[in-house]
């Protein structure tokens, strides 16, 4: 059996032009050779069929429009219970001139809403492999879904779904052939290769002029910016934008970025700035430099007050943590009080939801206990011959992802596996949430067939 691609438009369903003279932007492979998707349809192997997205080769025409891809059985094309459509993609030259322009009152473009999990890029898309279930949809599994996380070959700062990448989908599935339900998970974690971001802060302020529209502008450099590009952008956005605009800020960065986990973090970003400048206010006295056994106890009390959690306070390992993302010795400076501020905030925002704010609280057993490394979690895991037993786990909220980071304040889950090694997997915080009947975490993750018994972490002295 073969599958055919092609590309087409979102808004009119039609074909999208091909360039003069250059080579054609879906491609399928055969015998090392590539091929123009049209030229050469993809054989299913194991069902799974190889398609490669070049964005950078489609024409001018199509630069700034949603596109999307569309998927047919050779011999049946024609019958659209068996064609399926991947989600809306936008052309976005990278080397168009971008300039500033302030919000202006404009009917938004007609996109369709992207899940979490999927992606897109400007520069090119990979779909290695893709799915065709052929005739039936698939059911899910699992009730909680788990993304698993690369934190030990991904460096700080780095998005797990970070888009404008070579993104690599490692698993496209056509659940339905009917083009109802498709799922990107991606697990590339290349760089961020940002584009200059020349544009002063003042273009960022224009958010507040009013008008129900973000700029493209605004959005594109949000999307292309590094970690410490984008949280200049929301100190400068966030504290004279209204919740509106802050709003749908957050929702067309989730949509030009094809990941959803942005929006938490910038939806944030008003409420953690001001908390933060009141609570280095509060333990500084305006002085530069605060020692940090007079600063942990004003940090200690914002946390427990934003974590909705009276009844439970920080340790001196969790203190000796903190004092290691802060980056500061005997004396605290504001620099390194962001540091702390920014990856503590999230964290104590994840701990106010009722779902996990009953786990926290918890001290027998203590399902979470406290803030802990990588390192510290593998070590708890092992026994005196080895791992413990498969479906050991612990949680841990992962020290290298700090605010605007999309994980940051995301829960890990630490585990033996059946194969006896270590896995973490990271816990996406939106999708639990969603859930229709929200449970305590604790009975989410028992229900999980790879976690059975909490194991006992073991901190370092």
């Amino acid at each position: 059996m073969e599958v055919v691609a092609s590309l087409l438009y979102a808004d009119n369903g039609g074909p999208v032009e091909k360039t003069i003279d250059a080579e054609a932007p879906l491609l399928t492979s055969y015998d090392g050779i590539e091929y123009a998707s049209c030229d050469r349809p993809s054989k299913i192997l194991h069902g799974r069929a190889s398609f490669k997205l070049k964005i950078s080769q489609l024409s001018s025409k199509c630069d700034n429009r949603l596109f999307r891809i569309r998927f047919e059985i050779l011999k049946a094309v024609g019958f659209s219970f068996l064609e399926a459509l991947s989600p809306p993609i936008r052309c976005i030259s990278r080397n168009r001139n971008i300039r500033t322009s302030v919000i202006c009152k404009k009917s938004p473009a007609p996109t369709q809403p992207l899940n979490g999990s999927q992606s897109f890029d400007d520069v090119s898309v990979e779909l290695q492999k893709i799915a065709v279930h052929e005739a039936k949809a698939s059911s899910l599994s699992k009730r909680v879904r788990f993304d698993q996380e690369k934190i030990s070959t991904v460096p700080e700062g780095e998005c797990n779904s970070h888009p404008w990448n070579a993104i690599k989908a490692e698993r496209v599935d056509v659940a339905s052939l009917n083009g109802t339900h498709i799922n990107f998970e991606e697990v590339d974690n290349s760089p961020s290769d940002s584009e200059s971001t020349g544009a002063r802060n003042s273009s960022y302020k224009t958010m507040s002029t009013g008008g129900n529209s973000v700029p493209d502008s605004t959005i594109f450099k949000y999307c292309l910016g590094s970690m410490t590009e984008r949280s200049s952008m929301l100190k400068e956005i966030a504290p004279s934008s209204s919740d509106e605009e802050i709003l749908e800020f957050a929702k067309q960065v989730a949509i030009y970025s094809g990941c959803s986990h942005h929006s938490s973090q910038i939806m944030m970003a008003k409420q953690l700035i001001e908390e933060g400048r009141k609570t280095w206010n509060l333990i500084s006295t305006n002085n530069n430099h605060v020692h940090w056994d007079s600063a942990v106890l004003g940090i200690e009390e914002q946390f427990m007050k934003i974590s909705c959690c009276s009844t439970r306070s920080l340790k001196q390992q969790d203190f000796e943590i903190l004092k290691k993302i802060a980056g500061c010795q005997d004396h605290l400076a504001q620099e390194n009080f962001e540091n702390l501020w920014y990856w503590l905030y999230p964290v104590a925002f994840t701990l106010s939801r009722e779902w996990i704010n009953a786990t926290w609280k918890s001290t027998s057993p203590k399902w979470i206990e406290g803030f802990i490394t990588k390192e510290e979690a593998e070590y708890s895991l092992q026994g005196p011959r080895g791992l413990q037993q498969p479906g050991t786990f612990v949680l841990r909220f992962p020290t290298s992802r700090s605010w605007p980071h999309p994980d940051a304040g995301s829960l890990v889950i630490t585990y033996v596996g059946s194969d006896y090694t270590l896995h973490h997997r990271l816990i996406s915080v939106e999708f639990i949430y969603r859930q229709m009947e929200v449970k305590q975490l604790h009975d989410l993750l028992l229900a999980e067939p790879e976690l059975s018994r909490l194991g006992r972490t073991i901190r370092s002295q």
